[in-house]
């Protein structure tokens, strides 16, 4: 396995492996847009620890889980699910602290908040994002 590193405008290191293979501890998530470049690509897989509900720690990054829920009180239908990969922030404005999760990549970011702390967030995380999954054969240029 190779080690990728990519420093943030924040100068946040986000250290990622290239995975060969998807460990047994482990979820893949497609990334589907341009939201997390350029760590991610559209198209590329992102492999994540299966971890639900995990605390969110500032600056890293999570595939989260939308949707799910009825579409009125009383009904079954549900939403549709979806999966992103996105980054947990923390802002301080004063003496109170939010929360929220963003887009990767900027420097405009879609975001999902404000949380009033990272425990509120843990309902949609599914795990940490960990690293890249690359078969063996394929090479990023």
């Amino acid at each position: 396995m190779n080690a990728l590193a990519v420093i943030d405008p924040a100068d946040q290191l986000i250290q990622l492996e290239a995975f060969s293979y998807v460990p047994t501890w482990a979820s893949v998530h497609a990334v589907g847009d341009k939201s997390a470049m350029p760590l991610f690509r559209q198209g590329e897989v992102a492999v994540f620890e299966n971890s639900p509900k995990r605390i969110p720690e500032h600056g890293k990054l999570y595939v989260v889980e939308y949707g799910g829920h009825p579409i009125a009180p009383g009904h079954s239908i549900l939403t549709p699910r979806s999966m992103s990969l996105v980054q947990a922030q923390r802002r301080q404005t004063g003496d109170q602290e939010f929360w929220s999760f963003r887009s990767y990549a900027g420097p405009i970011h879609w975001s999902d908040g404000w949380y009033p702390d990272e425990y509120a967030m843990a309902e949609k995380v599914l795990g940490p994002v960990v690293g890249i999954y690359a078969p063996s054969g394929s090479v990023r240029p």
